[in-house]
């Protein structure tokens, strides 16, 4: 069969813009990821932290949950994935005989988010609100933490999320663990920092407000709203 000349001449530029597509792919200029961000990545804002005291707590016995509010039918204890267990309520109670020491987490059933830490020897008063395990009482309050946060600018801070007002703040309590500090500046940066503390510290925070040995225009963070800074590293950027 033959073509005729039209159908020829359509090939023929169908088989040109095929190849002026394929050249345009391979030579064309290409978007870096920093050129789509606007830029590099924004440098951490690293805190100076400096602790003191801190005492070392006996912990024995078994752990107990109360019920404080509403029906719970169990709870399950939760130690570094490790270790598991889940108990039944009795006369709105839970025991745990035995409690490794570790990173352990105690969740009602019915809520989704846990309570934690918690240790040997606890005695918690628990409930549920908005699908989260709150509990009073044991160490980890007990034995609550002061922290104190100041920064280079005015701005604001929280810790897993509850506000505590415009910066400086001075000896917020703060139960032990491992909790999320967030410093919101008035100019718009937002340093995020994972703070590790121990049973009856004093620990003193102060967040700059650009990162060091950088001006404002050369961070990029002035007045550009970012989340810099997360780390799960309580010493790094820390004085003795």
């Amino acid at each position: 069969m033959q073509l005729s000349d039209r159908t020829l001449v359509l090939f023929a530029v169908f088989a040109a813009m095929l190849a002026a597509t394929a050249l345009w792919l391979e030579f064309r200029p290409r978007t870096t990821v920093a050129e789509t961000n606007g830029g590099p990545p924004p440098a951490p804002l690293i805190p100076v932290v400096t602790r003191s005291g801190g005492r070392d707590v006996g912990t024995a016995g078994p752990l107990r949950v109360g019920i404080r509010r509403g029906r719970v039918d169990a709870a399950t204890l939760d130690c570094d994935g490790l270790f598991r267990a889940q108990r039944p309520t009795s006369s709105g109670r839970v025991v745990f005989p035995t409690i490794p020491l570790g990173q352990c987490h105690i969740t009602l059933v019915g809520s989704d988010i846990p309570y934690e830490p918690v240790f040997p020897g606890d005695r918690l008063s628990c409930w549920i609100d908005d699908h989260t395990t709150l509990c009073s009482g044991g160490m980890a309050a007990s034995y609550a933490a002061r922290v104190s946060v100041a920064g280079d600018s005015p701005g604001t801070v929280s810790v897993d999320g509850v506000d505590l007002g415009a910066l400086p703040v001075q000896n917020a309590p703060v139960r032990v663990g491992k909790r999320l500090v967030v410093v919101t500046f008035d100019e718009g940066a937002t340093a995020v920092w994972t703070l590790t503390v121990a049973p009856d510290e004093e620990i003193a925070m102060h967040f700059p407000s650009e990162p060091a040995g950088m001006s404002g225009a050369a961070s990029g963070l002035r007045g550009t709203p970012s989340m810099v800074g997360a780390t799960d590293d309580p010493t790094a950027g820390s004085t003795p």
